[in-house]
């Protein structure tokens, strides 16, 4: 039996419990200051942005999310 070497990357889903989970990602805003939280979806997402105090303002797309450089996202 071929045993292959578990090598995690950016598009490795989260594993908990025995379930794949694909995390999301959201555009938040607080004090003027955007910023990118990841979340199952959008009520966590509110969670998330809350402990910061701050709000949600949409999900991001996979190719808004792929187009960040060194933390950079092209998001508007």
């Amino acid at each position: 039996m071929e045993v292959t070497k578990y090598i995690p990357n950016r598009h490795t889903p989260w594993l908990g419990q025995g379930r794949k989970i694909y995390m999301k990602h959201y555009l938040c805003i607080e004090d003027g200051e955007t910023f990118i939280t990841e979340a199952l979806d959008a009520d966590d997402a509110r969670e998330n942005a809350a402990m910061w105090n701050g709000e949600v303002i949409r999900e991001l797309t996979q190719e808004e999310v792929d187009s960040g450089e060194s933390g950079a996202f092209n998001v508007k």
